[in-house]
């Protein structure tokens, strides 16, 4: 030993000794575990969105024909269970007896509003789309990440669930007594409660997106409806999971917070700082040169003294879950880096030098791949690494501001895409319109329409059903009903035929030149309700050869002249078919219901029955067919709904 020079202390290994230069020795590393992919984070909160519009929207569209009705009230007049409970709301909470509208009490404070149904589709489905779209996201992150396989049930699950069930309703109790309650161990990323959350909404979304399609494509998609029972039963399918969304947030948020902000912070930055103290997970050289991770990756088992100074940037984002690693045993753990909770470490006293066992070292440097021990759908290992604190806190706050910028923008997007009448009926002006607003949201109504149109096929035919099954149908019309003074002078004129000329004729030449033809079909309206019923008349296609359209006529625009207003006043109504839906040998020109002549009510004496579209396409009392090549307007897609409405 040289005179003058300082002895070095016999546990430390030289090349370990402090560095007076390093001021990063002082403080240790804190351990923090990746528990959530980028893709699974950006999607769960996406969802919270996109699931927000779909049930606002979906209540008003419920609104127009409601599930659950009853006898319409003798005094209100009202037959929807939802509007008897604004009623009763209005009746007996304070400051809400002067509502103007009790019935629609529920619909204005929890939905769009009532009465919006075109706008409450257009949103709908837009959201539909992105919520697909955004599903496929969430799965890819599962994926990528291995969390699909802390999802999966296990069999101990419903006696764990009923312990952490137990454990939280315990634990108001435990705080008010200040008692510790200790939390009930699992080896698992999700206890068995929060598991069984996360299991059912992934499917819950697939039901609620099959259900939806069985919904709005009855007839192209007839054996998925029947799946569910057919249209009417696949609409209690969709009704009653969109509750089960709606009554899993309350026990989520609930769990959240009983957990700790570790657990929402992870969701929002990826990591937690919660670490298992039986043991950590690091990387080895061999693995750390084969893996995403940054060269520079800090180990607390060897290196040398720059490496230990020069903490690193290390990203838990770019730590791959499926890399082998290796495991050391609890007594290396708690020397080498004790487990950590918070962001904050404590730093160590002057004379405090990290421990390091040179068995340890080996023990780390040895890598014991896990998986040779477990099955495909055996959960893994959460991958650990140490960051320095100042990193982690770095990194804590541009995450989560982060989140916060997108919190305001998607605030933001949900005004701009909101109909402004849903915020006129709370005082607020909510008109932001710009052009690709009306375009996004016209497109997302007509999407599958032009996809609907691609596809179709004259073989394709709608389900027939026996007269055993058949059910009243409801008088729909838009206004008021037509007096039926119009009936005696009733003719039908056709204009755009091949010859040049004009026709006209009334309802006798019609049915003795043309064969009548029977079916039992359903139709399906736009507001959700639907109707089987016996139509007879005659194939719109025997019209068509009997007086031809000109050359490449692709459209027939089809008017009513004696449909009325809500006040009773003239409001000519008119649709728009394409010739190949008009060629259907389901399409009918009907003059008979249920066996009997039509009423006014269902449109005497001649409708269009065009059982492969939307029943706001079944025009009644029509006046006059006009064929051109070019696609004539439409009464209902000038309102905001669909051109096409094949179902």
């Amino acid at each position: 030993m040289q005179l003058g020079s300082q002895p070095m202390s016999p546990s430390i290994p030289p090349h370990l000794e402090p560095n007076s230069t390093s001021t990063l020795l002082v403080q240790p590393g804190v351990l923090v575990v990746k528990r959530h992919h980028i893709l699974v984070r950006c999607s769960h909160w996406l969802n919270v969105l996109l699931l927000l519009g779909l049930i606002l929207s979906g209540i008003s569209i419920y609104w127009a024909s409601p599930i659950y009705q009853h006898a319409p009230d003798p005094n209100t007049g009202n037959f929807d269970v939802a509007a008897d409970m604004g009623i009763w709301i209005c009746a007996h909470v304070p400051g809400q007896h002067h509502y103007p509208s009790p019935p629609d009490w529920i619909y204005n404070h929890m939905s769009l509003g009532p009465g919006m149904l075109a706008s409450a589709l257009r949103l709908h489905w837009l959201c539909a789309y992105i919520f697909i779209l955004n599903g496929i996201v969430y799965v890819a992150g599962l994926v990528m990440g291995g969390g699909w396989r802390s999802l999966l049930p296990r069999r101990t699950d419903l006696v764990d669930a009923l312990r952490m069930l137990r454990y939280y309703l315990g634990v108001p109790f435990a705080k008010l007594t200040r008692r510790q309650r200790p939390d009930p161990e699992f080896s698992t990323k999700y206890n068995p409660l929060q598991r069984a959350a996360y299991f059912s909404v992934p499917v819950a979304g697939f039901l609620s997106v099959a259900t939806g399609w069985a919904i709005h494509k009855p007839m192209q998609l007839h054996s998925l409806a029947a799946l569910f029972g057919g249209f009417d039963a696949a609409r209690v399918w969709h009704f009653w999971l969109m509750w089960l969304f709606i009554f899993f947030v309350v026990p989520h948020v609930i769990l959240v917070f009983a957990d700790g902000w570790d657990t929402l912070r992870s969701m929002i930055v990826g990591w937690s700082t919660r670490v298992d103290g039986s043991g950590t997970v690091k990387m080895n050289n061999e693995e750390k040169d084969n893996s995403a991770e940054p060269k520079d990756l800090p180990s607390t088992g060897k290196g040398s003294e720059q490496d230990v100074a020069e903490l690193p940037a290390a990203d838990p984002e770019d730590t791959n879950p499926s890399v082998p690693t290796a495991i050391e045993t609890q007594a290396t753990a708690e020397t080498t880096s004790p487990p950590v909770d918070t962001d904050e470490t404590p730093p160590l006293s002057a004379n405090q030098v990290p421990q390091t066992d040179p068995v340890a070292v080996h023990a780390a440097v040895e890598s014991v791949d896990v998986r040779e021990h477990q099955s495909l759908f055996g959960e893994r290992p959460l991958p650990i690494v140490e960051m320095a604190p100042r990193i982690l806190r770095y990194r804590t706050r541009r995450d989560v501001l982060l989140f916060g910028a997108g919190a305001m923008a998607a605030a933001a997007s949900a005004r701009f895409f909101l109909p402004p009448a849903t915020f006129s009926r709370r005082g607020v002006r909510g008109d932001m319109s710009m052009p690709g607003k009306e375009w996004l949201l016209n497109k997302a109504i007509r999407v599958d329409d032009d996809v609907a149109e691609t596809l179709y096929s004259a073989n394709r035919m709608v389900p027939t059903y026996s007269k055993s099954q058949i059910t009243p149908i409801k008088n729909n019309y838009n206004g008021a009903t037509p007096d039926p003074a119009y009936i005696p002078g009733w003719r039908l004129t056709l204009d755009g035929l091949s010859s040049g000329l004009t026709v006209s004729l009334d309802i006798r030449s019609l049915l003795v030149h043309h064969q009548i033809h029977d079916q039992i079909t359903r139709l399906v309206c736009v507001e959700g309700w639907s109707a089987i019923a016996w139509w007879s008349g005659l194939k719109f296609d025997d019209l068509l050869h009997a007086y031809p359209p000109v050359s490449q006529a692709k459209w027939a625009h089809i008017e009513s002249s004696v449909n009325l207003d809500a006040n009773g006043n003239p409001d000519p109504y008119f649709v728009s078919i394409d010739m190949l839906t008009a060629q259907h040998p389901q399409t009918l020109l009907a003059t008979h219901l249920n066996g009997k002549p039509l009423t006014v009510e269902h449109g005497t004496p001649l409708r269009l029955l065009v059982p492969v579209k939307l029943g706001l396409k079944n025009i009644k009392a029509i006046t006059r067919i006009t064929y051109t090549k070019d696609e004539p307007p439409d009464y209902w897609a000038k309102r905001g709904y669909s051109r096409y409405d094949g179902i």
